[in-house]
């Protein structure tokens, strides 16, 4: 797309005359912004929760994000028709991109066209949500309000989304949302208290505890604990072999004071090979230089090396692609789904961005560092574990490290907002201080 702008004098004045803008719709180029939006969107969808990504990498990906979308807007709706298809299947990203226009083109029947494809569909609804999360919230706020006032839950799912995600809520929404019967809404309202800091509902959200749907017992489990709950925090152990809610729940056991209890609960899923993984993430979590030798014997288990190795760097802050403590692939290596139709594996290899760590290497660089670090105290990235290195961890940390501080913090300050690790980059470095 191409603008063009003509000036002319008048016999009349000396004053010149500046002719409106004219918009030369180039269809090939908008297609060209429509399929990068919708990818870079699904780009950023992963990168938010990678463990490859720090908020540096994120800004340039929403740098680039921004410029595709802008690309799109600056056609406005006459735009619209030539590019319309590259955004019509149910995939996050281009649900994403299709919201982002629809609000800030306050066009509605875009709107509806997100909605109609997002359906019930929980991914495609926070794609929506996230959009609304990616704009200024004085810009979304009518919307959210809007939205909440329909009485659809799948439309108000997405407001008490969206408001959870800027820190910011309607108080009279959310303490509807904590009466609905529609358990997906029950269920993001009592997540919202426990990340808006809401103390003060906590007498809302005890009695869902009993409710029939696991997944609202978890939430539960997850807010009360958040604010202290010792009961919850025990309650919140029974789902760690849960393959949904297993990893959540460990980020939170494992900072209960009893270590021991810790351990045990470690060796214990280590013991069940459906949970193998999830004991050496825990590993990593619990932040103790001693469990560093029995992380560097694990890295000889091809199914387990990438995990112990981003437990090893977890507790020790060692980049080991930077530092040369990787190494290639084992060959043949199939983590994920294959070509192979009769393969019955369909499931993502989650260490799909973690290096492979070089246990020799590791293990020599172990033996020349280990006496920096003491047994019985606690490190997070090579240094003792505080709030202000929780809040390095912020700044420096990848995506993984920077959720898992962001709750840590969150325990010990249980009426703020936990942090919002997937907020806009440039948005979290200004919370962060790192920007005006």
């Amino acid at each position: 797309m191409t603008t063009d702008v003509k000036k002319t004098n008048t016999s009349t004045t000396s004053e010149k005359h500046i002719e409106p803008v004219v918009l030369t719709v180039i269809p090939n180029v908008l297609c060209q912004h429509a399929d990068a939006a919708a990818s870079l969107a699904l780009d950023r969808f992963y990168a938010l929760q990678s463990s490859d990504y720090n908020i540096t990498d994120l800004k340039k990906i929403e740098s680039r994000l921004e410029g595709n979308i802008d690309g799109l807007f600056i056609s406005a709706d006459e735009g619209w028709p030539h590019y319309k298809k590259h955004l019509s299947t149910d995939d996050y990203g281009e649900v994403f991109t299709t919201a982002v226009l629809a609000i800030k083109l306050h066009n509605n029947e875009r709107f509806q066209l997100a909605f109609e494809t997002a359906v019930d569909n929980v991914e495609l609804l926070n794609a929506i949500a996230d959009a609304f999360i990616w704009l200024p919230f004085q810009e979304v706020a009518p919307y959210l309000d809007m939205l909440y006032q329909t009485k659809k839950p799948e439309k108000q799912y997405v407001a008490i989304t969206a408001y959870a995600g800027h820190r910011l809520i309607v108080d009279e929404h959310l303490m509807d949302a904590l009466n609905s019967n529609n358990p997906l809404l029950l269920r993001r309202a009592i997540y919202t208290v426990a990340e808006l800091g809401k103390k003060n509902l906590l007498s809302s959200i005890k009695p869902h505890v009993q409710n029939e749907d696991k997944g609202i017992q978890f939430a539960v489990c997850w807010a009360l604990t958040r604010f202290g709950d010792a009961n919850a925090k025990q309650a919140l152990k029974k789902f760690l072999t849960h393959p949904q809610y297993g990893e959540q729940a460990l980020q939170f056991i494992v900072m209960q004071k009893d270590v021991n209890d810790t351990v045990q609960l470690l060796r214990q899923l280590y013991s069940i090979e459906k949970t193998k993984r999830l004991s050496i993430l825990g590993m990593g979590l619990l932040r103790n230089p001693s469990s560093i030798n029995a992380l560097i014997q694990v890295m000889a288990d091809e199914e387990l090396a990438r995990a112990a190795g981003e437990a090893f760097s977890f507790i020790t802050g060692v980049d080991l692609a930077y530092e040369d403590l990787d190494q290639d692939a084992p060959e043949d290596f199939q983590g994920g789904p294959t070509d192979d139709p009769k393969d019955e594996n369909v499931d993502m290899d989650p260490d799909e961005d973690l290096p492979w760590p070089n246990p020799v290497l590791i293990a020599q660089w172990w033996q020349q560092n280990q006496a920096r670090f003491q047994n019985g105290k606690k490190y997070i990235l090579g240094k003792d574990v505080s709030h202000s290195q929780y809040k390095n961890v912020l700044i420096h940390g990848t995506q993984k490290q920077r959720a898992f501080a962001a709750l840590a913090i969150a325990v010990q300050q249980k009426d703020e907002p936990i942090f919002n690790v997937k907020a806009p980059a440039l948005r979290q470095m200004y919370w962060l201080g790192l920007r005006k």
